[in-house]
């Protein structure tokens, strides 16, 4: 019988693949909303949309646990690119009362630019129009004024900022797995329901996945950790795993992890657990490798169950 991964391991792995999300009514390159705010309550007022530098706009309040774990970390990167012109903006729908006595208390320990909303207007312009329900997340707004990033800051923010800094930004290539995942997602409601149009859409996310390794694998996962789904192709997921071992001269940690994940959905534990630590040996990250050793642990305790 197969064992299926618990619906909080899914969502790691989704977040350790760095799943873009799925296509929204406003799109990345689209202009930036003006930032709509009541006070000011560190820093001096901003506008995004000035031409002259990059922003990060991170929405967050005071009684969100994952917020107050997060705004240590923007600190870091306030301080790491605040040469390179970059300004983080956090921006909570809370009132001034609430904000400015944790702020005060936060101290430098929260060193960057903090307001609150105007009637939630910011919080419209950006978590609603990207259709995006929590917090924290940020947005980034290039020099140009555009929205060209946008996730969990604990998740590719640092990574992206650290490319646009550089001039090694592709926004072409994140706005094709932003559609890329958009139209997965499309495929697991189909595949879920059972529709005749499954199969073909399908075939046609193979396709466009093409000699692209990561969305291979996004592919496959998205395939076989769909728990909803009474019917997984694992035959789809397997051939993906194949295509994108194929595309590389040798299989990366992300392709080793998303074939344990998938011989592991598929029944096969033994092989999971010892692929999962081929990529452990073949990562030279310490939060990935933390990750799949985590991986490894949920393996083995379910296959003792």
């Amino acid at each position: 019988m197969k064992k299926l991964l618990s619906s909080r391991a899914f969502l790691a792995l989704l977040v350790a693949l760095a799943f873009a999300p799925a296509a929204r009514a406003a799109q990345l390159g689209d202009p930036a909303a003006p930032l709509k705010i009541k006070t000011w309550i560190k820093g001096s007022p901003v506008e995004v949309n000035n031409g002259k530098g990059i922003y990060v706009v991170e929405f967050w309040a005071t009684w969100c646990p994952p917020c107050r774990t997060t705004i240590p970390h923007l600190t870091e990167l306030q301080t790491k690119f605040k040469k390179q012109g970059v300004t983080f903006i956090g921006v909570t729908d809370e009132d001034e009362d609430v904000v400015k006595p944790f702020v005060e208390k936060m101290g430098d320990k929260m060193d960057y630019a903090v307001a609150c909303d105007d009637s939630r207007a910011t919080f419209t312009g950006y978590l609603q129009a990207y259709e995006q329900r929590s917090i924290p997340y940020a947005f980034i707004v290039a020099k140009s004024g555009a929205v060209i990033w946008h996730g969990s800051p604990m998740s590719g923010l640092e990574e992206a900022l650290g490319q646009i800094v550089a001039g090694k930004y592709d926004l072409a290539a994140l706005k094709r797995a932003h559609r890329f995942a958009a139209n997965l997602t499309d495929y697991q409601e189909l595949a879920r329901d059972s529709d005749e149009r499954a199969p073909a859409k399908a075939r046609q996310l193979l396709d466009d996945a093409g000699k692209d390794p990561d969305l291979l694998c996004q592919l496959a996962i998205g395939i076989v950790a769909d728990l909803r789904n009474r019917k997984r192709d694992f035959a789809l997921a397997q051939k993906a795993i194949a295509a994108a071992e194929a595309a590389t001269p040798k299989p990366t940690h992300k392709i080793l992890h998303a074939k344990a994940v998938v011989l592991f959905e598929s029944g096969h534990p033994a092989d999971a657990i010892r692929t999962e630590k081929s990529a452990i040996a073949a990562c030279d990250d310490d939060k990935t490798k933390a990750f799949y050793e985590r991986v490894v642990k949920f393996f083995e305790e379910r296959q003792a169950d």
